[in-house]
């Protein structure tokens, strides 16, 4: 019995399209850097996915991460190779899992750490870009700071209150120090962060807490906290 014509092109395509779908972690990548990576991993046959997601607490250098299943088993080497034109080099190359993110069927993760980078410090902007909740004062507000190096303080000096926005810049002057722009205004606020590691009855929290530096009317006697659990 024949196949059909649809099912039999089907089965063709995926027996030729052997190498692996690769998933890069463009977290600490510039937009070139990410651009020229996909760009040549395409060239090279490969299908390519980006996302900034956390990096597993694993992963301290640059790695790749492959599935068991891969059917091009000279996959990694021909990845490796596409790198090493770009000047990245790969420090670990290892199966199956990295952290919580798993790898399977025909599919690798590769995560790329730029030189100065300080892993799971958060000395880098990207870890620090979070929404930070105040504590240790009466009023109700949030800090959100974005990877662009703009942030929105929402501020409601009563529970039901609707909160007042204010936005801005931000950007880490000398880590652990964060200086804030308010938009049309010529004052700048400072804050130091710290960072510690609490345990629950589930996992490790790492809590990243911003102190201001000074009395600031216009934030009260708040600090900003965030928990990520690790």
């Amino acid at each position: 019995m024949k196949l059909p014509v649809v099912l039999w092109l089907c089965l063709s395509l995926l027996g030729c399209n052997t190498l692996p779908q690769v998933f890069v972690n463009a977290r600490y990548l510039s937009e070139s850097q990410t651009s020229s990576i996909v760009a040549q991993l395409e060239y090279a046959g490969f299908t390519v996915e980006t996302n900034t997601f956390e990096i597993p607490s694993q992963v301290q250098h640059s790695a790749l991460i492959y599935s068991p299943l891969i059917r091009d088993n000279k996959a990694i080497q021909k990845i490796e190779d596409v790198l090493a034109q770009l000047h990245w080099s790969i420090s670990t190359v290892q199966p199956l899992v990295a952290g919580n993110q798993w790898f399977t069927r025909n599919s690798l993760g590769l995560f790329l750490i730029p030189d100065g980078i300080d892993l799971h410090n958060n000395t880098a902007q990207q870890d620090l870009a979070n929404e930070y909740q105040s504590q240790h004062c009466q009023i109700s507000a949030k800090i959100r700071l974005h990877p662009d190096n703009s942030y929105q303080l929402l501020l409601a000096e009563q529970p039901k209150q609707a909160p007042q926005a204010l936005t801005g810049s931000w950007k880490i002057t000398r880590y652990p120090y964060i200086e804030f722009n308010l938009d049309n205004k010529k004052r700048l606020y400072y804050f130091e962060v710290h960072t510690t590691t609490e345990v629950d009855q589930i996992s490790e929290i790492q809590i990243v807490e911003l102190q201001p530096m000074d009395n600031y009317t216009l934030f009260g006697d708040c600090t900003f906290i965030f928990g990520l659990r690790i």
